[in-house]
């Protein structure tokens, strides 16, 4: 009889801590301060330097409040103030492992079966997140020297600099401030851009389909001006990841790029634009029908301009 009752005083324990968690949890968007912070060690290879003048005007773009916007896999993006940049913290619990797991990791005492499973599961997440780390500080090394303009992007912070000294007031997702002193923080500085889909629901509202064409068009060029490089994207979402700077066209995330010369053939990547073209014309589909049918014409006609530039069979 005891052992039933403690039983069911645990399952009622684990069903309130639901109940508390997971609201807390939506309301704040999973965000967490001590999600935004590592004791992972500078890296010299993910230095980025900066002139006298260069680093002056970061500091005035920090130099404001930053209010939480939204979340993406990789990072926690905040709006400037002024309306004009976004400051992306990475999620560092995703990328680095706690200390507890490194240290049953580094272990040699574990005999018994059970706990030798132990160490070996801190060991194999240890080394899952050493390959997601080298994939995204990768990704974006290779956005911020290839890719800068197409990306809009400013600044990466891969590493600390607590000299700075700089502290900036942010704004959680339910309006808690917190004052932080930016240096300790890992992060991506970009301009802000209106969303594709925000973009093209206003076109089409105010009747400009074809500005809308036009846009669509711009996105795909984007996309083969990429691939050209030898860049490719792993999770190529032309909906949520792309976004306007007045008429230019940019990749807001840039956490998936890998080099493959290979793809720079056009035989190649025209596999793989058309697929993302498929891909759009089906969430338009539903969102903006008048648009739907336009995603593939676009891409056949940017190929065909290709073909035409220089014959290889697409």
């Amino acid at each position: 009889m005891h052992l039933i009752k403690n039983f069911l005083l645990f399952c009622l324990f684990v069903v309130g801590f639901g109940l508390l968690y997971y609201p807390c949890h939506l309301q704040t968007g999973g965000f967490y301060w001590d999600r935004v912070y590592s004791n992972q060690p500078n890296d010299p290879r993910w230095d980025i330097p900066l002139s006298a003048a260069e680093e002056q005007d970061l500091l005035r773009i920090l130099d404001q409040p930053f209010r939480y916007l939204d979340h993406g896999a990789q990072c926690y993006v905040f709006a400037s103030e002024d309306g004009k940049y976004v400051l992306k913290l990475l999620r560092c619990h995703r990328l680095f492992p706690k200390p507890i797991t490194r240290w049953i990791a580094g272990q040699k005492l574990f005999s018994l079966p059970f706990l030798s499973q132990l160490q070996k599961g801190s060991q194999h997440t240890i080394e899952k997140l050493h390959r997601c780390f080298e994939q995204t500080y990768g990704s974006y090394y290779a956005a911020y020297h290839d890719l800068k303009e197409e990306t809009a992007l400013l600044y990466l912070h891969l590493n600390k600099t607590p000299e700075w000294g700089l502290k900036i007031p942010f704004y959680d997702r339910i309006g808690c401030l917190q004052v932080v002193e930016i240096g300790n923080l890992l992060f991506i500085v970009q301009r802000r851009a209106e969303p594709v889909l925000d973009c093209l629901k206003r076109l089409v509202k105010e009747g400009k389909i074809e500005e809308a064409h036009r846009r669509i068009d711009d996105l795909f060029q984007l996309l083969i001006s990429r691939c050209s490089k030898g860049i490719f994207d792993k999770d190529p979402n032309p909906i949520s990841n792309f976004g306007f700077l007045g008429d230019k066209i940019i990749q807001i995330d840039i956490g998936r790029y890998s080099y493959d010369a290979a793809r720079k053939q056009p035989e190649i990547y025209s596999r793989e634009i058309r697929f993302i073209a498929t891909r759009y014309q089906n969430k338009l589909s539903y969102t903006l029908p008048v648009l739907k049918d336009y995603p593939l014409q676009s891409v056949e006609n940017i190929l065909k301009e290709q073909l035409d530039k220089e014959p290889v069979l697409l």
